[in-house]
């Protein structure tokens, strides 16, 4: 390192020269250079650190919270499909159960078993509702899943019809119109002057009380969702 006070004249001169020059260049270099556009100093914000943390912090959590919300979705309709699985299962193994019964009943009118109309449209009723259970016996319980082996025919067909999609309704609402058909004619009391009835009119009611039986197992809503 030189020290100043061995420089003479002519050498601080020609330093001083220098530095002046240094000066000038950087004055034209910084004249020259374009001062930074609105969008440039936007990217450099955005390219900064800090800016970077956060806008990735930003990106995984709206990710986050869009694959909680995509998987409680799934969780939902799962849940949805597998209650209308249940559902339309046991009310569809009801259905069967009372063809079942409307056969075998078939077979005591023809063995002239005096049977009425409003005692056959209950029975078919009582499978339906699963209300043969009595109150030690499990012989006669038709149900499939016992959580379900109390519900009514009708109050199965209601949470069904929540449960399909809103297209699935009507065809829920008319099976429902279907049973009451059946229920109105159930419900009557049957006079103790009765007459006795006769096969024909038991014949009838048979074929009356099947063709519902059918209407209901031909019903969209009451197929089991794949």
């Amino acid at each position: 390192m030189y020290d100043a006070r061995m420089l003479d004249d002519a050498d601080k001169a020609r330093l001083r020269e220098e530095e002046i020059y240094r000066d000038e260049v950087r004055r034209d270099l910084a004249a020259a250079t374009p001062p930074a556009t609105g969008a440039k100093r936007v990217w450099t914000v955005l390219n900064s650190a800090f800016c970077l943390w956060c806008l990735s912090s930003v990106v995984v959590a709206s990710l986050t919270a869009a694959i909680a919300a995509h998987q409680k979705t799934h969780e939902e309709q799962t849940k949805a499909i597998d209650l209308r699985k249940r559902l339309a299962t046991e009310i569809t193994g009801r259905i069967a159960e009372a063809r079942e019964g409307l056969m075998v009943d078939g077979k005591r009118v023809d063995s002239q078993v005096p049977l009425s109309r409003q005692w056959l449209y209950s029975s078919v009723a009582a499978y339906l509702n699963n209300s043969f259970i009595a109150a030690r016996d499990d012989s006669h319980d038709f149900s499939i899943y016992p959580e379900l082996r109390s519900r009514p025919f009708r109050s199965l067909l209601t949470e069904l019809q929540s449960s399909v999609e809103p297209a699935g309704r009507p065809a829920c609402a008319e099976a429902d119109a279907t049973f009451g058909r059946l229920a109105v004619v159930a419900s009557l009391n049957e006079p103790a002057d009765a007459p006795r009835p006769s096969a024909d009119d038991a014949r009838q009611a048979i074929a009356e009380t099947t063709a519902i039986v059918v209407e209901l197992e031909r019903n969209s809503c009451l197929r089991p969702p794949k």
